[in-house]
């Protein structure tokens, strides 16, 4: 990135003059330069794959069986955004992987970036805000408990209901009903739909039995070169993941591509909930 602003510079051009290259490629290179520079992110694509082929990068076991039903949340966090808590809030959720220790989902997920800043000469800005921003992946395993089977039986029986209800209507035999059958048939299936709702939300949408397997967290900074990147990424522990956290934030510095890919790549998998392999890129659209 500095060479491609000294390029555009007023010496860097002069010594593009001074070059040998002909006025094709010199267009190009400059071309290329500008585009880099002027380089304004606002999506992060993500093509999660699965866990890494080695020998260590298994998920623990999480089930009776001995395997895991495993699916990712995404979220990204920058600690000038809601107050340092990763967004979305619900996270970009992956599909579930039944039983299996070695997941492999080949799914691409995006997420949205927030922040930058509208310039008064119309350009939007959000290069200083992705730079500063992390991936963070929480891995869980699905599990059905309590509410998960409750929510299952209120399906089944509600959609008895609605189908007893619709057919005696087509019937006629509903108009046979006294003023208290009818209360109670009303009761009954509203009484039913509520719990539809209730289990709904904790086993569907807030999914309250989950487990979490690890925690990961990805700096975005280096995917500014506009480069995909290939990421083996260390599952952890809650506790042991926000340790490790506290300790790099201590030491953070600007990490060039290549020191950021080898840290990646020698990152130590002994004591992991598993390694998962994943692409990341930004994109403007």
């Amino acid at each position: 990135m500095a060479l491609c602003r000294f390029v555009l510079l007023g010496e860097g051009l002069a010594m593009l003059e001074r070059s040998d290259l002909d006025e094709s490629d010199r267009s190009l290179l400059l071309e290329e330069a500008a585009a880099r520079t002027n380089f304004q992110p606002r999506y992060l694509r993500v093509m999660l794959q699965g866990t890494a082929d080695l020998p260590s990068a298994a998920l623990p076991p999480m089930d009776a069986n001995g395997s895991a039903d495993a699916y990712v949340v995404l979220r990204l966090q920058h600690p000038a955004l809601h107050g340092g808590d990763p967004y979305p809030k619900p996270g970009v959720i992956s599909k579930t992987f039944y039983r299996s220790l070695r997941p492999q989902w080949g799914e691409s997920l995006e997420l949205s970036l927030e922040g930058g800043t509208l310039m008064t000469n119309g350009m939007f800005r959000s290069a200083r805000i992705a730079r500063d921003t992390s991936l963070k992946v929480e891995l869980y395993d699905a599990d059905t408990g309590l509410w998960g089977w409750l929510h299952r039986a209120s399906t089944l029986t509600v959609s008895g209901c609605l189908m007893a209800h619709t057919a005696a209507y087509i019937t006629g035999y509903s108009d046979t009903f006294t003023p208290s059958q009818r209360w109670w048939s009303t009761g009954l299936t509203s009484l039913l739909v509520g719990l539809l709702l209730v289990t709904t939300m904790m086993s569907v949408y807030l999914r309250a039995e989950d487990d979490l397997i690890g925690v990961g967290t990805v700096p975005l900074r280096p995917l500014l070169d506009q480069e995909e990147h290939t990421v083996l990424l260390a599952m952890q522990y809650e506790e042991q993941h926000r340790r490790v956290r506290e300790a790099e934030q201590t030491s953070r510095g600007t990490m060039h591509r290549s020191s950021y890919s080898r840290r990646r790549r020698d990152q130590t998998i002994e004591g992991t909930r598993g390694v998962l392999k994943m692409v990341l890129a930004f994109s403007e659209r």
